[in-house]
């Protein structure tokens, strides 16, 4: 839905949008720690997380 209205009404072809990810209540569970620094490189198809989720 988020990608078709990108597309068709906001005319945004150029915003990246990851989706079709299995994370949170599925097995296996990946954690994505929230408000840490991640790239996603679409030349690549790859994401990563550039910082830690855990503060020392």
């Amino acid at each position: 839905m988020l990608v078709k209205f990108l597309k068709y009404e906001a005319r945004r072809e150029d915003i990246p949008v990851l989706s079709i990810v299995d994370f949170v209540h599925r097995t296996p569970m990946a954690v994505m720690p929230m408000g840490a620094m991640a790239e996603l490189d679409c030349s690549c198809v790859t994401f990563k997380i550039m910082e830690s989720g855990v503060v020392e």
